[in-house]
């Protein structure tokens, strides 16, 4: 009887770490990419497009898709041309998103923010998405029209210092 308990005893927390891995490895959300492979893309810009570089990728449109990460009122006022609007809140959970990670397509995201823009790139990066970019432009320039403007713009951020992590600590 007490080794019947024992086995129970043990067994029990065996079952339960059995099925918390199996319920990890379902998550469809996985992180196929580590921080420092993450960390190495972006450290080369190559994601990173501006106005001239997209005009270049949009010489064929069915070959990109664009990405509007703002909410549906901003989008509904103003948006670049055959933009699909997905809210940054919703870039995990969106069907159209998650058809895109098999695609051959150059998926070009763009918000008002670059910051929101880049945690949308470094999510979906993280995720597995290849052909994945950032737009770089100020949020006074997205319009249906952006090309027929009379603007050169090469990018909206100038960096001043190169970006470094810190090496004291370990990266998460």
């Amino acid at each position: 009887m007490q080794n019947k308990k024992a086995i129970i005893f043990i067994l029990i927390p065996i079952l339960f770490i059995l099925i918390l891995v199996i319920i990890k490895s379902l998550d469809k959300n996985n992180f196929s990419l580590d921080t420092k492979k993450t960390i190495e893309l972006s450290m080369n810009q190559e994601h990173v497009l501006n106005l001239i570089q997209l005009k270049e990728k949009l010489q064929n449109p069915a070959k990109a898709t664009i990405i509007d990460l703002r909410n549906p009122n901003d989008f509904a006022t103003v948006h670049l041309k055959n933009a699909m609007n997905v809210p940054f809140a919703k870039i995990l959970s969106n069907p159209e998103i998650l058809n895109l990670k098999s695609t051959d397509n150059d998926i070009i995201i763009y918000s008002s923010s670059v910051a929101e823009s880049t945690k949308a790139w470094i999510i979906l990066t993280q995720m597995g998405y290849q052909k994945l970019f950032l737009l770089d432009i100020p949020s006074e320039l997205i319009s249906e029209n952006i090309f027929e403007k009379d603007t050169v713009l090469i990018a909206n951020e100038v960096l001043k210092y190169k970006f470094q992590p810190d090496t004291i600590s370990e990266l998460e």
